[in-house]
């Protein structure tokens, strides 16, 4: 599980039993989605 500094889950990844946690880290880090925080703008119409 990676959190954030407070303790929200960015994600998480299972691995199989007696499996060093450096083989999953690669994956935990790749599955994390980063948004950029801008909303996508809207499309006005061309004529009112």
């Amino acid at each position: 599980i990676l959190t954030d500094g407070n303790g929200i889950p960015l994600a998480i990844t299972l691995t199989g039993a007696n499996v060093h946690d450096k083989h999953g880290v690669k994956d935990t880090l790749n599955s994390i989605l980063i948004f950029s925080g801008k909303k996508e703008k809207t499309k006005t119409p061309l004529f009112r």
